[in-house]
């Protein structure tokens, strides 16, 4: 999820992936409720400042441009922006790449 440019983002344990209509994308309660150990321990997210950063991690990935940043709405004492808004075209193409539940930043 490339974030870069969009503001304040502040990494996070947490984090969500919303789409236009302010609708989770990600994790969603299936990612949850099937994450392995091996992904639990290691964590749901990663964070890098650059794409070679990621391939040298992980190999091949896609990435999807954000168009902002958001705090969690559960999440009411504090104004954390640690999470990425999507509009429609970018919210297709996530939900074409989204079935794993490893979600790296680009910030």
């Amino acid at each position: 999820m490339d974030v870069r440019g969009l503001g304040n983002f502040q990494t996070s344990q947490f984090s969500y992936i919303y789409g236009p209509g302010g609708e989770r994308l990600w994790p969603t309660q299936q990612q949850i409720a099937n994450v392995n150990s091996t992904l639990a321990n290691e964590g749901l997210l990663s964070y890098f400042h650059t794409e070679g950063e990621i391939s040298s991690q992980y190999g091949e990935f896609t990435t999807v441009r954000a168009t902002g940043l958001v705090r969690d709405p559960q999440a009411t004492n504090t104004v954390l922006l640690n999470s990425a808004q999507l509009d429609a075209a970018a919210a297709a193409q996530f939900q074409t790449v989204g079935s794993q539940c490893r979600l790296v930043y680009l910030y």
